[in-house]
C-alpha cells in the first residue's frame, strides 16, 4: 500500500505476492502524470499526506485506464 514512507520503495517488494511492478510509487505516479498529460499538474508528493497520496494515485490510476 502507497504511503509516504514506501514512496521510493519498489512496488513489488512492498505488494508482495500481488504486484510485478518494478517501479517506485514514485515512478509509477510521474510515469502516469506523463502519460496522461499532467507533470505539470503541481504534484507535489513530499507534501501530501498518506490519505492524499492514497486518494491521487487512486484518481491517476483511474484516469489511466480510460
Amino acid at each position: 500500500m502507497i504511503s509516504k514512507a514506501n514512496l521510493d520503495k519498489v512496488i513489488r517488494d512492498v505488494e508482495v505476492g500481488q504486484s510485478n511492478n518494478t517501479l517506485t510509487y514514485r515512478e509509477h505516479i510521474r510515469e502516469i502524470e506523463r502519460g496522461s498529460r499532467l507533470l505539470d499538474s503541481g504534484s507535489e508528493l513530499d507534501e501530501m499526506n498518506d490519505d492524499e497520496l492514497r486518494s491521487y494515485l487512486e484518481e491517476l490510476e483511474y484516469v489511466d485506464t480510460k
